[in-house]
């Protein structure tokens, strides 16, 4: 067994073995002591550590927001011409739009008959009957207009019976469906989007986010609503100017 000394009922400590207990009583002190002030000194150092919040931070985090929803418009888009396209294949022979449709011209004997027709009416006539005007017309060029007035009806139902066909078609996939949430994605992106411009940048870098989102949401090609955009930015740069001054 080790010789260790214990000291008899009241004989004297050695210094040396008195001295290393009450240092050993002040380290423990010492260590509590620091454990307890640990979340202080933590959290002091994490607010020296946390960079200060830039005056743009919230234009930086609606910027996130808009390119998110950008996004998912693009992804969207491409869903959706792809399933229109199978739609369109689906609904079968696509027609002439209305829209397109080339009015045929009427031939230069027919027209020299309708103007002078047309001159011989009285239109500031109190009594005029236009029943009776339309009936003194040349039934040549009465004739003409029937078949031309026929011809564009029948282009605008063979294009009415095809985008029905093609309606179905696109519900039947789920093209309807889509289209719908497209638009939510779109009002949410304009939304953000006008948000964004309505901020006050406080820098230049939160001015190049505001142009960055008058573009993305098409503010700078709808004519009057551009100097929506413009006016915004154009406060901000009075604004820097100031504070520069």
């Amino acid at each position: 067994m080790p010789n260790t000394h214990v000291p008899a009922a009241g004989e004297a400590m050695p210094a040396a073995e008195e001295m290393h207990i009450i240092t050993g009583r002040f380290s423990r002190r010492l260590i509590l002591a620091g454990l307890a002030s640990l979340p202080a000194i933590a959290g002091a150092t994490a607010a020296l550590a946390m960079p200060k919040a830039h005056p743009d931070a919230e234009l930086f985090r609606l910027e996130r927001e808009l390119d998110a929803l950008q996004s998912r418009m693009d992804m969207l888009e491409k869903t959706q011409n792809q399933l229109h396209a199978i739609a369109e294949k689906a609904a079968g022979l696509k027609p002439v739009h209305p829209s397109k449709w080339e009015k045929p011209s009427m031939p230069d004997d027919l027209k020299e008959m309708q103007s002078t027709w047309f001159r011989s009416v009285n239109f500031s006539a109190i009594d005029l009957d236009i029943e009776k005007e339309a009936a003194r017309c040349p039934e040549l060029v009465r004739a003409w207009n029937r078949a031309y007035a026929e011809e564009q009806a029948s282009v605008k139902a063979a294009w009415d019976k095809y985008k029905a066909r093609l309606d179905e078609q696109q519900r039947l996939i789920g093209w309807t469906e889509k289209e719908a949430e497209f638009d939510d994605v779109v009002s949410d992106h304009w939304d953000v989007g006008r948000s964004i411009l309505e901020i006050p940048a406080r820098t230049i870098e939160g001015m190049a986010v505001k142009a960055k989102a008058a573009k993305s949401i098409g503010l700078l090609q709808l004519g009057g609503e551009a100097g929506d955009a413009l006016g915004f930015i154009s406060a901000d740069i009075e604004r820097l100017a100031g504070g520069a001054a």
